[in-house]
């Protein structure tokens, strides 16, 4: 008699068990970034009426929005919030990119990056969730000014460009950093982690990616190895 009997493994139960263990792990994770999170906005809150007094009452506001915008990715990412079409609201292109150079102008300072920021003469309005388009924008000049550090360039420049064409708005990041060949532009679109860099996951793109796609748009690199990167982020106009 065969005293070692194995029983059949479950390939549903296996999956459920591994999903489960991965959510509490995931569950986890997250609660150890929402602690320091909360001190922090509770700190920045305490520090606001000091910082309106020195004329940095934005610089409050963005800290806090930002902490917001992190704890509602948390919440996206454990499927606590599902982001509905109902969201979407009415938002100036002009406003929120005015928020994403406010926030970079002095790290591009500390790094010597010439930023720039170029809005067509009318103003241009999408249906967007407001946070999930800054985020998308935020990575977007992150990636760049990154490129541009590891290129080593005494004379980098990183520009974002803001124009209406066929319908859509038209959102251009163009950096003269390191850029990328053929084989990983592509990859970096179409793999959700796949990365170029030595620290990081190449989920930020992805995720840009992702929120371009729910909101009728598409997300497109173009780049030179060596010579630099233009990102186009199209969005359907409101009228």
């Amino acid at each position: 008699m065969n005293k070692n009997k194995f029983s059949p493994v479950d390939d549903n139960d296996f999956t459920r068990k591994s999903s489960f263990l991965l959510h509490q792990s995931v569950s986890q994770i997250a609660h150890e970034i929402r602690n320091p999170l909360t001190a922090i906005r509770g700190f920045v809150q305490l520090l606001k009426p000091d910082l309106i007094a020195l004329g940095k009452e934005k610089h409050a506001e963005l800290l806090l929005q930002e902490i917001d915008r992190t704890n509602e990715l948390i919440d996206e990412y454990l499927g606590i919030r599902r982001q509905e079409r109902s969201g979407y609201e009415k938002q100036s292109l002009h406003l929120l990119i005015a928020d994403i150079s406010f926030l970079f102008e002095s790290e591009a300072i500390l790094r010597n990056i010439q930023f720039s920021a170029d809005f067509s003469d009318e103003e241009i309005f999408i249906l967007c969730e407001k946070g999930q388009i800054r985020q998308v924008l935020f990575n977007l000049v992150r990636n760049a000014f990154e490129a541009v550090e590891a290129k080593g360039s005494s004379c980098g420049k990183v520009r974002m460009k803001v124009a209406k064409k066929g319908g859509f708005a038209r959102i251009t990041v163009i950096d003269n950093g390191i850029g990328l060949s053929k084989e990983e532009s592509v990859s970096m679109v179409t793999n959700s982690h796949y990365t170029t860099k030595e620290r990081g996951s190449g989920i930020g793109l992805s995720v840009s990616k992702n929120i371009v796609d729910s909101h009728g748009g598409k997300l497109e690199i173009s780049s030179k190895l060596g010579y630099g990167t233009i990102v186009t982020v199209q969005i359907p106009l409101l009228f």
